[in-house]
């Protein structure tokens, strides 16, 4: 079985049955030829990762809370709107509930909570309630 050839890889008689060198001595370097790795990083290696930067938060961190009364429930949504403020806003419409007005977003603020003037955070836990009346 003399003169088998596996892949590239060199054999000699040191590493078949019944060669002319002792079983117990290793081949040399040039007897089985090793693959060479090349030890140059490959291009995509050594680019520069890609940084993204975080996205930046929309609109304002705080917003002073400003007077909404005789504002109609469009209005004050529009300004929230306008101002990339993120908040919970509830309509109170007290006896009215359930109404047209409700459904149009036609409702008039007359009372709100927290106050104007009020410093607030820019976020969807943030609470704003007003109170409104329908204008029939």
């Amino acid at each position: 079985m003399v003169g088998l050839a596996v892949s590239s890889a060199k054999i000699n008689a040191a590493s078949t049955v019944g060669g002319s060198k002792d079983a117990t001595s290793s081949p040399t370097a040039t007897d089985l030829p090793l693959p060479v790795e090349d030890s140059t990083p490959s291009p995509a290696a050594t680019k520069t990762p890609i940084v993204t930067p975080a996205p930046k938060p929309v609109g304002p961190a705080t917003f002073v809370m400003p007077d909404f009364t005789d504002m109609d429930e469009s209005e004050v949504e529009s300004w929230f709107n306008a101002r990339n403020i993120r908040v919970s806003t509830e309509f109170d419409y007290g006896d009215d509930f359930g109404s047209d007005c409700e459904d149009a977003g036609e409702g008039i603020a007359e009372d709100q909570s927290p106050s104007p003037g009020t410093k607030l955070t820019n976020a969807f836990s943030t609470d704003v309630y007003l109170a409104v009346y329908c204008d029939y």
